[in-house]
């Protein structure tokens, strides 16, 4: 059995880059960490302050097929200054987060990276904004964390 994370994580970037508000946010999208720091970010692969993100786990059934069960993480960022910062990170934030959502929607086999086994989907998100005084005096941050699952049979 060929692993599906490779292929699917090609299908999200670079289906991502294509997606609307990401385009008109100016968002980098990155496979992982990205070279350089940008202030509206999608990551896939990459859980923040976490270091290296367990993926899949590969599971051998009694009936010897093989699957993967696969818990992605990735990861939205939004910085935002003056007036209205906090409003506007988050806006823009769960604008792309809710693009992603429906770009795995419509085609739940992310490209054909996923064979039968149950489809993609985003299982859970956890939001957090900006809460010491430090990183506040230099904006304010709306970071969304979430996970897309999926079954990959081989």
């Amino acid at each position: 059995m060929g692993s599906s994370v490779p292929a699917a994580m090609e299908y999200l970037a670079a289906t991502t880059r294509t997606l609307a508000p990401v385009q008109e946010l100016r968002a980098t999208v990155a496979d992982g960490w990205p070279t350089a720091r940008s202030d509206v970010l999608i990551a896939y692969g990459v859980v923040p302050g976490d270091g290296d993100s367990d993926a899949a786990t590969p599971i051998a059934e009694l009936s010897k097929q093989d699957y993967e069960a696969v818990q992605m993480p990735g990861v939205v960022i939004v910085r935002r200054v003056g007036t209205g910062a906090n409003e506007r990170a988050r806006r823009d934030a769960f604008a792309l987060l809710d693009a992603i959502r429906e770009m795995i929607r419509d085609d739940r086999r992310l490209g054909g990276a996923v064979v039968p086994g149950d489809p993609a989907r985003m299982s859970g998100w956890t939001l957090t904004q900006t809460a010491a005084a430090k990183p506040a005096g230099e904006g304010r941050t709306c970071t969304i964390q979430f996970t897309i699952t999926w079954t990959h049979r081989g």
